[in-house]
C-alpha cells in the first residue's frame, strides 16, 4: 500500500510577523494568489492571528512568531503543491520582517490493518519490555537526521484516518525539515531554500518508504 498525502506546509518563523496584513484583498492585489481563487470561508483577521482559507484547500495563517502556508489536499506529485511558491511571494512582499527559521512539513498516511503490530514487529527487538506481563499495545517512533543544512524529525504513530466518509486504520507519518536562517539577509537565504522544495519532497518520499519498506 502506498503513502497517501494528507498535508504539506511551509512554516516561516519570525520575530515580528504582523497578522493584520493577511487578508484576501492583500494576497490578491499583491499577486501572491491568482485573481480567480475563491475563499472557502470568511477570513479571520485580528491583531493576534489571521487566517485565509481557499476552496482548493490552500491556507495562509499568520501569528506574531510565524507564517504558515499549508495545502491539505496535495496531489500525488508533492512537488506540484504551490506552498513553497506562495511562501516565496509572501516573503518578497514583506522583506523587512526579521525571518528566523524555515520549515517544510509533511504528513502522510499508510493504510494497514494492524499498524501497532507493524511498528512493533519492524522496529522493536524482543525483550522484557515486550514480554508478558509487559505486553506492548503500541509503539511510536521518532527518527532524527541531518539533511543538507536542515534537521529532519520523522515521526511514525499508529492511528486512524476519516476522510470522504471512510474510516481507516494505519500509520500516521509526520516529517519536519527545519533550518535556521542567517541573521544577515535571511530573506535571500529563505528564498534559496524554498527553491529546494522539489528536492525535499523527493527526499521525504524516499526516506519514508525506505524506513517502512514499502513501494510508492
Amino acid at each position: 500500500m502506498k503513502l497517501e498525502w494528507l498535508k504539506v506546509a511551509v512554516v516561516i518563523g519570525a520575530r515580528e510577523h504582523n497578522p493584520t496584513v493577511l487578508h484576501p484583498a492583500f494576497l490578491r492585489s499583491e499577486g501572491i494568489v491568482p485573481d480567480d481563487w475563491e475563499t472557502a470561508e470568511d477570513p479571520v483577521c485580528t491583531p493576534a492571528f489571521a487566517m485565509v482559507t481557499y476552496r482548493n484547500q490552500v491556507r495562509f495563517a499568520v501569528e506574531s512568531s510565524r507564517l504558515q502556508v499549508s495545502d491539505t489536499r496535495p496531489g500525488a506529485d508533492l512537488a506540484g503543491s504551490p506552498v513553497a511558491e506562495l511562501a516565496t511571494k509572501y516573503l518578497q512582499k514583506l522583506p523587512h520582517v526579521r525571518y528566523t527559521e524555515l520549515e517544510f512539513r509533511f504528513q502522510a498516511f499508510h493504510a494497514h490493518q494492524s499498524p501497532a503490530e507493524l511498528l512493533i514487529g519492524r522496529f522493536l527487538q524482543k525483550g522484557p519490555w515486550n514480554t508478558a506481563p509487559l505486553t506492548l499495545d503500541s509503539l511510536g517512533m521518532r527518527f532524527e537526521y541531518t539533511v543538507d543544512q536542515a534537521l529532519l524529525d520523522l515521526f511514525l504513530d499508529a492511528g486512524s484516518l476519516e476522510r470522504d466518509g471512510e474510516d481507516r486504520t494505519g500509520l500516521i507519518v509526520n516529517g519536519v525539515y527545519s533550518s535556521e536562517l542567517a541573521a544577515e539577509q535571511p530573506i535571500v537565504q529563505a528564498a534559496e531554500w524554498l527553491r529546494r522544495w522539489p528536492e525535499r519532497c523527493r527526499h521525504f518520499l524516499e526516506t519514508t518508504t525506505t524506513i517502512l519498506g514499502i513501494g510508492n
